[in-house]
C-alpha cells in the first residue's frame, strides 16, 4: 500500500505519450493526437503524476529556452499569425517534455514507451512498404502514397532507425522466441522501408544507432555493419553530392536571412517566402518550394535568431551531459540524431519535437530502459 510520499506511477503519462505517438501513424487518426496528449497530461496532473517540486534539470531549462525564443520570434516576426498557425509543434513539445520530466517512470512503464515508440515506427515503416507493394514506385512516391503525417519526404523516415539504438538491449531481455521474433520483424520492417524509400540518410543513421551499441557487445557484427553502410553511400554517391549541393544552396539562404535579422529572425514558417526574395527558385537546383533549409541549427538562426540557435544549442549540449559513462544506446541515438539534425531536421515537423522532447526529458540513460534503473 503507497503512503502518501511514494510518487504515482506514471501510467496516464504514458498512455499520453504512446497515444500521442501512435495516432500520427495514420492520416484519419492524427487530428487526434494532440486532444488525446491534452487529455492524458490533464489526467495524469489530477492523479498527481507530475512533481513540480523536483528541481529541473539543464536540459529542460534549456528546451524551455528555446520554447521562449519561438514565442518571441512569433511576436515579432513580419506576420505573426503564421508563427501562431504553425504553434502545435512546440506546444505538444512543452506537454511531452512535462510528461517526460515530471512523472516517476518506473523501469516497466519505460520499457512500454519504448515499445510505445517501437510501434509508432513499425506502422509508420508498414505503410511505406505497403504502398510499395500496392503499386507506388520507390523513393518519394512510396513515401507520399503512404499518406503518413509525420513522413513527408524520404528521409524522415531516419527517425525510425534512430530507435535502433535502443535495440541491442531490448534483444538482451527479451525473454521469449517470440519477443526477438518481433525484434527481428521490426527491423526488418525498418530498413526495408528506409530502402523501399530510398534514404541515404535514414540508413546512415541506422548504422550509427546500432553500431555504436554492437562495438560494445558484438565487435565483429558492427564492422560487418559499418563496412556495408560504407559500400551502399559508395553506390548513391553521386545522388549525394547532388543533394548536398542544393542544400548547400539553402543553407547559405539561411545564414543570409538569419544575419538581416539577428535577435528576432524571420518568424517561424516564414522561411519559404523569404527564400523566394533571396534565392528565387529559377535560380535553385532544386526549384520546388522549401519551407525549411534542412538544417536544424540553420533554421534555428534563421527563423529564431542568435537567441534560438544559442537555445537549441544549450539543449544539445544538456543532452550530452546526461549521457552516463559507458552508454552505448544514449549515445548511439545522439550520435544517429546528429546527421539527422544537421541534414534534414526542421522545428516545423512534430516528430522532431517529439522526439528531441524524449531526448531531453526521458532518454534511456543504458542499453534499455529496464537496464538504466539497475546502473543508477
Amino acid at each position: 500500500m503507497r503512503t502518501r510520499a511514494e510518487p504515482v506511477p506514471a501510467l496516464a503519462s504514458l498512455s499520453a505519450l504512446c497515444a500521442f505517438a501512435l495516432l500520427q501513424s495514420a492520416d484519419p487518426l492524427a487530428a487526434a493526437a494532440l486532444p488525446a496528449l491534452v487529455v492524458g497530461a490533464a489526467i495524469a496532473l489530477l492523479r498527481g503524476e507530475l512533481d513540480f517540486a523536483r528541481r529541473a534539470e539543464a536540459a529542460q531549462w534549456a528546451f524551455g529556452a528555446l520554447l521562449l525564443t519561438w514565442c518571441l520570434a512569433t511576436a515579432f516576426a513580419p506576420d505573426p499569425r503564421i508563427g501562431l498557425a504553425l504553434s502545435v509543434p512546440p506546444l505538444a513539445a512543452a506537454i511531452v517534455l512535462v510528461l517526460a520530466a515530471r512523472a516517476h517512470w518506473t523501469p516497466a512503464a519505460r520499457d512500454a514507451l519504448l515499445v510505445g515508440l517501437y510501434a509508432t515506427a513499425g506502422v509508420q515503416c508498414m505503410q511505406v512498404l505497403l504502398a510499395l507493394a500496392g503499386g507506388a514506385a520507390a523513393g518519394p512516391a512510396a513515401v507520399q502514397a503512404a499518406a503518413v503525417p509525420w513522413l513527408v519526404a524520404p528521409n524522415d523516415l531516419a527517425w525510425c532507425t534512430c530507435l535502433l539504438a535502443f535495440l541491442p538491449g531490448t534483444w538482451a531481455h527479451a525473454r521469449t522466441s517470440v519477443a526477438r521474433a518481433a525484434c527481428v520483424l521490426w527491423v526488418g520492417v525498418v530498413l526495408g522501408a528506409a530502402l523501399a524509400a530510398e534514404s541515404r540518410l535514414a540508413l546512415a543513421c541506422a548504422v550509427l544507432a546500432l553500431g555504436v551499441p554492437l562495438l560494445q557487445r558484438r565487435p565483429g557484427v558492427a564492422v560487418l555493419a559499418f563496412t556495408a553502410a560504407a559500400a551502399l553511400l559508395a553506390v548513391a554517391w553521386g545522388k549525394g553530392l547532388a543533394s548536398l549541393a542544393s542544400r548547400t544552396e539553402l543553407w547559405a539562404a539561411a545564414i543570409e536571412l538569419g544575419a538581416a535579422r539577428p535577435w528576432t529572425g524571420i518568424g517561424p514558417g516564414g522561411f519559404m517566402a523569404a527564400l523566394e526574395t533571396t534565392l528565387p527558385a529559377a535560380s535553385r537546383i532544386d526549384p520546388r518550394g522549401m519551407p525549411w533549409p534542412h538544417s536544424l541549427p540553420l533554421e534555428a538562426f534563421a527563423v529564431l535568431g542568435l537567441p534560438g540557435l544559442a537555445a537549441l544549442a544549450a539543449v544539445g549540449l544538456a543532452c550530452l551531459r546526461r549521457i552516463p559513462n559507458r552508454n552505448a544506446a544514449s549515445f548511439g541515438i545522439m550520435l544517429a540524431a546528429s546527421p539527422l539534425v544537421l541534414l534534414e531536421a526542421s522545428l516545423l515537423r512534430t516528430w522532431v519535437w517529439f522526439m528531441l522532447a524524449l531526448l531531453c526529458g526521458l532518454p534511456a540513460r543504458a542499453d534499455s530502459p529496464r537496464a538504466m534503473e539497475g546502473s543508477r
